[in-house]
């Protein structure tokens, strides 16, 4: 049983609206935005004990499309600093769902217009025409495109917030990849799962014999992961790397963007750009193909003995880019972190130089 609330007559007239299989959009958004303002300008605990209340119906409204909306709803309480625990098993419920038809339509349409699939990904003109042919013969599978639009974003929101949140949706990644280029949602929720949580990871920087070892959770860039590394690399000058605004943004106890660009310390490469003498040579482009590349994601960097191995040099150009992180609500860590000593630092470079590049 919930405990009683001061917004028990809203609640229980919005899901009769939800309910309601008569009920058109507009009368619903119009409900929704109505009990969405009297909740978020209420009491916080007020306003937690109504998404207890609805966050079930999300997945048992028989309509998915006010389910969808509920669930929107929802996310955007969320946002406010609840416990996204309240939401997860009803909107992965109701997202399986969405996902699985969105894709059962997208085949459809691929099977009677095999053009909509390019080598560039998706002919998107095709792909809309398509869907407007095939949606009077499929009404149900065509509003999964609608019900992602709503779904994609509190799934985006619950998964950003809590690592068990990602490691429970990998479930759905085949089918977002499947998706990506279809669809925004799907790319972006593709994207984010793309996210390595407890990775190890070991930083080398061989002109100076330092480094580290840590586990890494929740960077979503190697933009990022560069302003981190200006942040947490051992630095015996103690000379600024990096702006306390943009560390903010990056580590995200700040804002998800500053008005600021950051400017970076380092070319970084992956472990196969280490030379037998145990340096990076030149910073030129020749090795440009070794270099670790900002519009990369850190599961993009090359493993060696289970961890991602970043090695760092002298930066070839200055390079910059907007103080910003993707995911507003996606906070970084770097767990068990051990700056390494000079014995270490040499063992790994010895690793680095005696694997052959496959």
């Amino acid at each position: 049983m919930h405990p009683d609330s001061v917004h028990d007559k809203q609640i229980q007239t919005l899901l009769q609206t939800l309910n309601d299989l008569t009920s058109n959009p507009e009368k619903i958004q119009r409900e929704g935005n109505q009990f969405y303002q009297a909740i978020s300008n209420g009491d916080f605990q007020e306003a937690g004990i109504a998404l207890r209340i609805l966050a079930p119906h999300i997945a048992t409204i028989s309509d998915p499309m006010p389910a969808s909306y509920l669930a929107l709803l929802c996310g955007a309480l969320l946002e406010q600093g609840h416990d996204p625990e309240l939401l997860l098993e009803p909107l992965f419920a109701r997202f399986a769902v969405v996902l699985a038809d969105l894709k059962e339509f997208f085949d459809r349409c691929v099977a009677i217009t095999p053009q909509i699939l390019t080598e560039d990904g998706v002919n998107q003109e095709l792909w809309q025409k398509t869907q407007e042919k095939l949606a009077p013969s499929f009404p149900m599978l065509a509003g999964a495109s609608q019900g992602m639009d709503m779904l994609w974003r509190p799934v985006m929101t619950v998964c950003s917030m809590r690592s068990s949140a990602r490691a429970m949706a990998q479930k759905f990644r085949p089918t977002l990849e499947a998706l990506q280029d279809a669809d925004e949602g799907c790319m972006w929720l593709s994207r984010l799962l793309a996210t390595l949580d407890n990775e190890p990871i070991v930083v080398l920087e061989p002109s100076t014999g330092l480094g580290f070892s840590a586990k890494m959770s929740g960077v979503a860039d190697n933009f990022q992961l560069h302003t981190l590394l200006m942040d947490i690399f051992p630095n015996p000058t103690q000379t600024a790397r990096a702006t306390p605004e943009s560390l903010e943004v990056a580590w995200g106890t700040g804002p998800q963007s500053g008005e600021e660009s950051v400017v970076g310390h380092w070319n970084m490469y992956d472990w196969r750009a280490l030379s037998g003498s145990k340096t990076l040579g030149d910073s030129s482009s020749s090795n440009s193909d070794l270099w670790i590349w900002g519009e990369g994601i850190p599961s993009d960097i090359p493993t060696l003995h289970g961890f991602r191995v970043v090695l760092l040099g002298e930066a070839a150009y200055q390079r910059s880019w907007n103080s910003m992180r993707t995911f507003g609500h996606l906070k970084p860590e770097f767990s068990d972190l051990h700056q390494l000593s000079p014995l270490e630092v040499e063992e790994w470079m010895e690793k680095l130089i005696q694997t052959p590049h496959v």
